[in-house]
């Protein structure tokens, strides 16, 4: 995620918005980025963490793959 964020500049400049997803809660992401991911990148992850507790969106990418 690190290596995203220190290449999301360029993304924004291609025009590419990133989201990462993942099934922990957005509570969980706030203190993941508060507590470990602000050491890893200045600042915090500059980009959306959305949270799919369900899973939908993994189970529709392999249903894709």
């Amino acid at each position: 995620m690190s290596a995203v964020a220190d290449k999301y500049p360029m993304l924004q400049e291609l025009g590419v918005e990133v989201i990462s997803v993942s099934v922990d809660s957005h509570f969980v992401h706030k203190m993941w980025n508060d507590h470990e991911l602000v050491n890893m990148v200045e600042g915090g992850i500059p980009f959306h963490m959305a949270s799919d507790q369900a899973g939908n969106v993994g189970a529709r990418l392999r249903r894709l793959g």
